[in-house]
């Protein structure tokens, strides 16, 4: 009797901590996150061997983000490996030499100027569209959106393009009062997801 007392006890404290673990599971994670992309499947970009990573546009109120969002983002493809990364220093230097520092002048005849200037066989550009704190109550964090895409220099072509947006918001640091997760952490979180549906093929 003792026996089956103790089995039932074991079995109600497993169900009770398998009960919280499903609750955390689904409360815990960040709210709001989407993700958009396209990739040409005609297109191997694993054979493009060097890209240009050119300075990524604001649309937000916050200065200088889009300077940090594109050395975020240039880190990123460095740390993987996939591709060889243009000097951000030379990339710099050649669109003030041929369009006064404005990225949107690059059209495809710039572009193919960029590609044998700096030996790149696709150059990235993007843009941070959302970077701004929200409130629930006392708890605070960050929200950011940003989108990017890839164009094949030769063909002018886009052969990859994400949008997506995350936050640092966490239900279980309100609750405890704990600190959200910073802008850099949701920054390098948010490049790597979409950087990674580059990489992504259907089955």
């Amino acid at each position: 009797m003792k026996s089956e007392t103790t089995n039932l006890s074991r079995a109600v404290t497993a169900g009770i901590f398998l009960g919280l673990f499903c609750l955390m599971s689904l409360l815990s994670g960040c709210a709001g996150q989407d993700m958009r992309y396209y990739r040409d499947e005609n297109v191997e970009i694993e054979l493009l061997q060097r890209i240009a990573v050119l300075p990524f546009a604001n649309h937000t109120k916050t200065k200088l983000v889009e300077n940090r969002f594109t050395n975020i983002v240039t880190t990123e493809i460095l740390s993987r490996g996939t591709f060889e990364v243009a000097n951000p220093g030379d990339v710099l230097a050649f669109l003030r030499e041929e369009v006064n520092g404005d990225v949107s002048a690059v059209d495809a005849k710039v572009a193919r100027k960029l590609g044998r200037a700096l030996e790149v066989g696709a150059y990235l550009t993007g843009a941070v569209e959302l970077y701004d704190e929200e409130r629930n109550g006392t708890y605070t964090y960050p929200v950011i959106a940003v989108t990017m895409q890839l164009i094949d220099i030769r063909s002018g072509r886009i052969i990859w393009q994400a949008a997506g947006s995350d936050t640092g918001y966490d239900t279980w640091s309100r609750i405890f009062g704990l600190a959200s997760s910073d802008f850099n952490q949701v920054s390098f979180r948010l490049a790597r997801e979409l950087l990674d549906t580059m990489d992504y093929q259907e089955n």
